[in-house]
């Protein structure tokens, strides 16, 4: 009996060790006045890890309600963990001017082209940015030109 307790303890912790490490990391790079991908598709849970941004910094412009606030500093490669499902919206502040931002989007529900089109032209509305709004015209604009791919 004390084997058998003593195994299916190792086997829980071994799928508890499983379960927390399913998640993906997702990397985007500050290249030139531009994150690279500028659109991630992740599950709730992932990280996202930005790198190689020697004069850029992550501000948000909009998140979904209850998320960590995500910010980083000036240079620093930064790890993010999306908690909530929904659309992240971030940028870069001294390169906002050119329009550089990107978005994160969590959930299965918005990896549809219906769905994320209709989520993302509503969320275009709420923004009271000029820039975010141009930004988020570009990227239904893409979406519909099939420039974007999104997740089956």
């Amino acid at each position: 009996m004390k084997h058998l307790l003593k195994f299916t303890l190792i086997l829980s912790g071994l799928l508890m060790f499983s379960v927390a490490n399913s998640k993906e990391t997702h990397t985007v790079k500050g290249v030139g006045i531009q994150f690279k991908p500028d659109i991630v598709f992740a599950s709730q849970g992932d990280i996202i890890e930005f790198r190689d941004m020697p004069t850029h910094f992550v501000d948000v412009v909009k998140i979904p309600d209850g998320a960590e606030k995500m910010i980083s500093d000036m240079g620093a490669n930064y790890s993010y963990i999306v908690d909530k499902p929904g659309i992240y919206f971030y940028k870069c502040p001294p390169h906002w001017g050119g329009r550089m931002g990107g978005l994160i989007i969590v959930g299965e529900d918005l990896q549809n082209e219906e769905s994320l089109t209709e989520a993302l032209t509503e969320y275009k509305d709420s923004i009271k940015d000029t820039i975010g709004q141009s930004y988020l015209k570009k990227v239904l604009k893409n979406i519909k030109n099939g420039k974007i791919k999104i997740p089956k």
